[in-house]
């Protein structure tokens, strides 16, 4: 197009130029050689304006369709992240921003929900892992988190309502559990709920506690902690605990809940599947 419109410019140019040439060279202001000269010199002008202009236009073109694609790529990472962040704000603060059930109906889960199709993954592709926290308490939040049909693991508090009901339906919808297991944290007013582990308790009866989560929820392929800022803090008492998980062939993640856990540093010395989590929301 650009193409187009230049070469008509460059003839109605040159037309004109030679009806100059031949003013000109007709009242003698100019000979008709320096009438020529100066009609070349300016063409030459003109063509290399113009094939700046070309390409100048063609490079900002270029650089527009490139943003137009990084645009559209940043608008899916910002909405799948707002997306995220407003069903974590639901899930703190009770809102249930994204319900579907009609007053006077409760909802469970929807009937004949199809299971989570996993596409296979290349051995280098970058992979990340999310765990949603604090399950059982609330089907619909659970709920909310399932229709966004992305693989991710849900871990279950022990002994609440839904505990066993969430496990199961979860598990069926191709969604991997983990046993959020409840452990003593630093502040005294602090509830970490039942099922929990705590710095006064001996050997025996930490196994006890284990045993008697993991048999509520025995979908789950590994273990993070809730709370624990003091337990994980104690190396002899969690590693009782990992013990106990080894034993299971379970993983464990450390929430990171202190900076001075010794969750992750005591799984690896017993050579346990085990990491870190990297980013708490």
């Amino acid at each position: 197009m650009l193409a187009c419109i230049f070469s008509i410019l460059t003839i109605i140019f040159d037309v004109k130029s030679f009806q100059l040439v031949d003013l000109m060279g007709g009242i003698s202001i100019f000979s008709m050689d320096e009438a020529l000269i100066l009609f070349f010199l300016f063409h030459n002008i003109l063509c290399f304006y113009l094939t700046y202009i070309s390409i100048g236009c063609m490079y900002v073109h270029k650089m527009m369709e490139k943003n137009q694609e990084q645009t559209k790529k940043q608008c899916h990472r910002r909405l799948f992240l707002l997306k995220g962040v407003a069903y974590l704000s639901g899930a703190l603060f009770g809102l249930n921003l994204f319900s579907t059930a009609k007053a006077g109906q409760m909802r469970i889960f929807p009937i004949n929900t199809p299971p989570l199709q996993k596409l296979p993954l290349s051995e280098f592709a970058p992979r990340i892992a999310f765990i949603i926290d604090d399950i059982g308490s609330s089907i619909s939040r659970a709920q909310a988190f399932l229709d966004l049909k992305m693989p991710m693991t849900f871990s279950i508090l022990p002994k609440l309502q839904y505990s066993d009901l969430l496990a199961e339906e979860i598990y069926n919808q191709g969604q991997e559990i983990m046993l959020h297991q409840p452990m003593e944290p630093y502040s005294h007013e602090a509830d970490p709920g039942p099922g929990a582990l705590y710095i006064s308790y001996g050997d025996t009866e930490i196994e006890e506690i284990i045993q008697e989560n993991l048999s509520q929820i025995p979908q789950a392929t590994g273990v993070n902690n809730h709370m624990g800022s003091r337990f994980t803090s104690s190396s002899s008492k969690v590693v009782e605990a990992l013990k106990i998980i080894k034993q299971k062939d379970l993983f464990f993640v450390d929430s990171l809940t202190s900076s001075h856990s010794q969750a992750y540093k005591m799984a690896r010395r017993l050579n346990m599947r085990t990491a870190p989590r990297n980013v708490f929301l």
